[in-house]
């Protein structure tokens, strides 16, 4: 009996945990502090990105546009998502939210 074909390089993307470069467009003229660090980051000489020691925790104030009007949460940052440009905060009262990179205004160590 004949040995059945494996798709090797499936079964080594699948099952394999090596690291892979990732890329994002980054526009020039933006405003928000996300996408401002990140741009920092990649024009280093050697661009290493850890998310723990770069977001990861921090502070943010982001903006929350619910029946046109428009309210500020504080939280910590918990997860982002740069394959559809969002960020998760975690509130006080322990509410998540999740809002695009352009609805934060400030990042800090400490709550502002």
């Amino acid at each position: 009996m004949k040995e059945p074909k494996y798709d090797l390089r499936a079964g080594l993307q699948r099952f394999t945990y090596q690291q892979k470069h990732k890329t994002m467009n980054i526009p020039r003229d933006t405003e928000n502090p996300i996408e401002i660090r990140l741009r920092q980051i990649a024009l280093q000489v050697n661009p290493e990105f850890d998310f723990n020691k770069e977001f990861h925790d921090k502070y943010a104030v982001v903006k929350i546009d619910k029946k046109e009007v428009p309210r500020l949460r504080i939280g910590r940052i918990k997860d982002l998502y740069p394959q559809d440009r969002l960020v998760r905060i975690k509130t006080k009262g322990n509410e998540d939210v999740l809002v695009p990179y352009d609805n934060v205004i400030t990042i800090s160590e400490s709550e502002p």
